[in-house]
């Protein structure tokens, strides 16, 4: 397993059928967007956003993690067709979200 929370992330995601998304919550003023996966618990925590913008629900067609260097460190662009585009700082994966930030 890779100390990188994004690889695992990439590794997470691909190892599922995910079938929709919904947002569960977006943080301005924190910079986070959560996104809940099916209607399980299971979701991903984009942190440090910059770029965001999003469907509240979507069917899942083509999610990809793109990681690219940027003169304050390792970016990741998270897209999935006109429905999700962020670029973020990180990416994190979790089987079980809770609420807060």
């Amino acid at each position: 397993m890779s100390k990188n929370p994004a690889d695992n992330t990439i590794a997470a995601l691909a190892a599922r059928s995910w079938e929709f998304a919904k947002v569960w919550d977006y943080s301005i003023s924190h910079s986070i967007l959560r996104i809940r996966l099916n209607e399980s618990t299971a979701g991903l925590a984009l942190h440090d956003c910059e770029h965001v913008t999003f469907d509240p629900v979507w069917a899942i067609n083509n999610l990809k993690i793109v990681s690219y260097d940027h003169p304050h460190g390792r970016r990741y662009r998270v897209t999935d067709g006109d429905h999700l585009d962020v670029d973020c700082g990180q990416v994190y994966f979790s089987e079980h979200m809770q609420s807060g930030f």
